[in-house]
Order: structure tokens, then sequence, then C-alpha cells
């Protein structure tokens, strides 16, 4: 117990941020001036799955303005 208790006092025993964690705060550092409807569309049904969210962190920064860009179109299209 007392080793459980340092652990979390120290945080030694954090894990890493999730694929979805890390995913939301790269998107919403590099995407702020995105429309809201589509930031919160982006957000709710894409970033949350574990294989979407972990592909959005390890693709190049290039890629993903893309992949934002298609989804805005489609946003747009649709509203």
């Amino acid at each position: 117990m007392h080793q459980l208790m340092d652990a979390l006092r120290h945080g030694s025993g954090r894990s890493a941020p999730s694929w979805q964690e890390q995913a939301m705060d790269i998107f919403f550092r590099d995407f702020s001036t995105e429309d809201k409807d589509l930031q919160l569309k982006i957000a709710e049904k894409a970033l949350t799955d574990e294989n979407k969210a972990m592909v959005f962190v390890k693709m190049p920064e290039t890629l993903r303005k893309h992949w934002v860009k298609r989804l805005r179109e489609v946003h747009n299209r649709i509203t």
C-alpha cells in the first residue's frame, strides 16, 4: 500500500496519454481556427476511435491538414 501511495504522489505510476487524448491535444492546438461545429464533429466522431486517433497522431502535419480539409469540404456540403 505504501508503494502505491508513493507512486501516486510522485507520478511514476502514470501511463502515457491514450491515442485519443494525444489526437485531441494535437487537433485542438493545430486546428483551433476551424469552424466550431466542424471541430466538435471531428472530435466526437473521428478522434474518439482509437485506430483513427492513432493514425492522426502518427501522420505528418501536411497530411493532417489535408485530412481536415477533406472533412471541412464534406461538412460544408452538408450544412
